[in-house]
């Protein structure tokens, strides 16, 4: 698997966790989270297309780097952590624009 196809699972896989999450979550909860996942879904609609038009540009620096924050939304213990990790995502994913 390619390093550009890896990064865009590793991201999937945190959306998917994240829309679990959010399922299972109360109202209030909820509002505070879906503009943050909505934002890392379009970050990553546009990280894919970038790749698409221009592949090999993730470095294994990258995936570590992915992977970390991957690791603190899985382990975030509140929804501010929460948030925080996902911010960090988006703007992660952002600088890969």
């Amino acid at each position: 698997m390619s390093k550009d196809a890896d990064i865009l699972r590793q991201i999937k896989d945190t959306l998917d966790g994240l829309a679990f999450t959010f399922r299972h979550s109360d109202d209030a909860t909820q509002q505070q989270l879906e503009p943050k996942i909505k934002d890392l879904t379009d970050q990553y609609n546009a990280l894919q297309a970038k790749l698409f038009a221009d592949a090999n540009v993730i470095t294994d620096a990258d995936l570590a780097e992915m992977s970390q924050i991957r690791d603190e939304i899985d382990h975030a213990a509140d929804t501010q952590a929460l948030i925080l990790g996902i911010a960090r995502a988006a703007f992660f994913i952002g600088t890969k624009l």
